[in-house]
């Protein structure tokens, strides 16, 4: 599971929308499974790619939450690094672009968001 809350850049009819204050938020959550592979098990890097389910929730400037939520689905690749503490705990650093799209029907019509986040994240495994 992943969630970040971001401020959104919009395009509207083929124009860029950026809201000039800090009044329009973006919660994102992706759920779902992911693939992380080591090449070579002994060595710190590593890829990773996820599929899953993807929810957002838009919040106005009071910080309520517009309704209806959009529903759709996000995948995510990742390259990263870990160094190894012990025999089984490592922490290193991954960076990751996720993408996906999203809809929702707020009653006035259908509403279509695609998304494309890139993340940088610290990581840990235990193994």
């Amino acid at each position: 599971m992943w969630t970040a809350r971001i401020d959104p850049t919009f395009h509207v009819r083929g124009v860029r929308v950026s809201p000039d204050d800090d009044s329009v938020k973006l919660t994102l959550a992706r759920i779902g499974p992911f693939l992380d592979w080591y090449p070579d098990p002994r060595g710190g890097f590593h890829t990773q790619v996820s599929l899953g389910l993807a929810m957002q929730v838009e919040s106005d400037e009071k910080g309520n939450a517009i309704k209806p939520a959009g529903i759709g689905g996000a995948g995510a690749f990742g390259l990263g690094y870990e160094w190894f503490l012990g025999s089984q705990f490592s922490i290193g650093l991954m960076a990751r672009l996720a993408t996906g799209a999203l809809t929702r029907s707020p009653g006035n019509g259908e509403e279509r968001t695609f998304f494309e986040v890139a993340e940088l994240s610290l990581t840990s495994t235990y193994q």
